[in-house]
């Protein structure tokens, strides 16, 4: 029915087609494979079986599956749908900000449809960051508009507004794999929206190896685990990103198994 809908509009206008960020195939593919996640965790299954096939859980160590599983999340070949890439962006964006001494927030991937333009929120002492992050297809050539600008400008100060901030504590930050359309950078730059183009999606260290600030419990979580986004690095001495599973339990930190109905 979605399909049929946009075909009919795209018909009547064209120009339509050059504004769309996804495909129609791209963000179905994404919101089953959200849905599939969101599934594992209802049932208590675990989500490394997403990634693996019956013979390969079963007969894989866990140390090898849990890598097997994060490497095929990674794996350029394997089809991923931009929706999924989108995330994995805003989380690759926010870990830079975290390196850069930010506590990040991430809002897109926490809230959702609810997140008013604002992927993450990033704070430093009294100084606020509101980032919006834009992965686009350089093939595509399609550029961030203005209306994501302006969007951005305004959900940058209704944040200052109601948190009762001043303006000037508050910057909001486009960041994206490509470029900006020339409209859209004259209103970031009368807005005062920082601009950062060109910023590839890369690989990095994207196992979080928590420490609980109460029973000092040494868990790591993988980006598909429940509870990835709202855990938070570096508020306990010892906790850090790991590249490899093998490196995270080297650290005596275990996976946490939220689906066998335990606690992490």
């Amino acid at each position: 029915m979605l399909r049929n809908r946009l075909d009919l509009y795209e018909a009547q206008a064209p120009w339509l087609v050059d504004y769309a960020e996804y495909s129609v195939d791209e963000i179905i593919a994404g919101l089953k494979e959200e849905q599939e996640i969101q599934r594992a965790y209802e049932i208590r299954d675990d989500p490394v079986k997403l990634f693996l096939s019956p013979g390969e859980f079963s007969q894989l160590s866990e140390t090898k599956r849990n890598q097997l599983a994060l490497d095929r999340y990674w794996e350029s070949s394997r089809k991923r749908s931009a929706w999924i890439a989108g995330i994995q962006y805003e989380r690759y964006i926010g870990y830079l900000y975290e390196k850069e001494g930010f506590e990040v927030e991430y809002h897109g991937a926490i809230r959702g449809k609810k997140d008013l333009g604002i992927d993450l929120l990033c704070r430093k002492g009294n100084l606020v960051r509101i980032i919006q992050c834009k992965c686009l297809s350089v093939l595509k050539a399609i550029p961030v508009r203005e209306n994501v600008v302006a969007q951005l400008y305004g959900a940058a100060m209704f944040f200052a507004m109601r948190a009762g901030m001043g303006l000037s504590l508050v910057t909001p930050v486009v960041v994206t794999t490509y470029e900006l359309s020339n409209e859209a950078r004259q209103f970031a730059e009368f807005l005062g929206v920082t601009v950062r183009e060109n910023v590839a999606l890369e690989q990095y260290p994207c196992i979080k190896c928590n420490i609980s600030e109460h029973t000092k419990e040494r868990i790591y979580r993988l980006p598909f685990d429940q509870q990835y986004d709202s855990t938070k690095i570096g508020n306990v001495n010892g906790e850090f990103y790991a590249m490899t599973v093998m490196e995270a339990e080297k650290a005596k930190f275990r996976r946490a198994f939220r689906w066998h109905g335990e606690a992490s």
